[in-house]
């Protein structure tokens, strides 16, 4: 092999990071392939497994365009017998901390038995140049242009996107998003604010300040921009 085949291979390698959470909120795991498509810009792909409130998958296909902004996600979901039977605090606590249920009406709430199908599938799509959203074809009215941002639920990955764009892991600020945020696993989406706000140097990172609705959180950044560390959602197992 010539030497400048050894060192795209060793190039390509280097532009892909392979991370693993530990999701203590659903007692499960998740590990996602993340690729450098440009200077700014990755792909990732995903697998997730849950345990709480009852076992679900997940596996994730997630685009981003220039400046990290989201052109696509998808998301497929399997729950062992195709019912999720929920009390509805546990359900609650469990997607408060992605700001779930901060705006929408009760009428919305899932109830304590929401029946879901065993395989769900969700195609989210942002055009970039409309800044429209769609979900399985549908549009989204409330998405406009200036939200740029897919949110996985209790996902540390899709974290990353906001932070990069404006630097937060590295320099102070407070910016505020509205985020198109999937609920899982029956892979709704919803509008969903948010506020990250650059706080310092914490012990697994840059410590930034997550806000949604009620719900707040201390997460800590690597130098890359991704999470290390959610309190009380998830930590990082992979040094990389």
């Amino acid at each position: 092999m010539t030497d400048s085949r050894v060192q795209e291979q060793h190039r390509h390698r280097a532009r892909t990071r392979v991370l693993t959470w530990q999701v203590t909120e659903t007692g499960g795991f998740e590990t996602a392939w993340v690729t450098e498509t440009g200077p700014r810009a990755f792909t990732a792909h995903g697998r997730v497994f849950a345990a709480l409130p009852y076992p679900y998958w997940l596996s994730y296909d997630l685009e981003t365009g220039p400046d990290w902004i989201t052109r696509r996600l998808t998301v497929t979901a399997e729950t062992t017998d195709g019912t999720g039977h929920l009390e509805p605090q546990q359900h609650l606590s469990s997607q408060q901390h992605r700001g779930s249920y901060q705006h929408l009406g009760p009428q919305q709430h899932p109830g304590p038995q929401q029946h879901l199908e065993s395989h769900r599938h969700l195609d989210l799509r942002r055009d970039e140049a409309t800044g429209a959203w769609t979900a399985n074809g549908a549009p989204l009215p409330w998405a406009g242009p200036d939200t740029l941002d897919c949110d996985l639920g209790l996902s540390p990955l899709t974290n990353a996107m906001p932070v990069l764009r404006h630097a937060l892991h590295r320099t102070p600020g407070t910016r505020d998003f509205t985020m198109a945020w999937v609920s899982v696993p029956d892979l709704t989406v919803h509008a969903s604010p948010q506020t990250y706000a650059y706080e310092g140097p914490g012990p697994a990172g840059t410590r930034v300040h997550f806000t949604s609705g009620a719900f707040e959180s201390e997460v800590e950044f690597d130098a890359s921009g991704f999470v290390t560390s959610y309190a009380g959602l998830a930590h990082r197992l992979t040094p990389r």
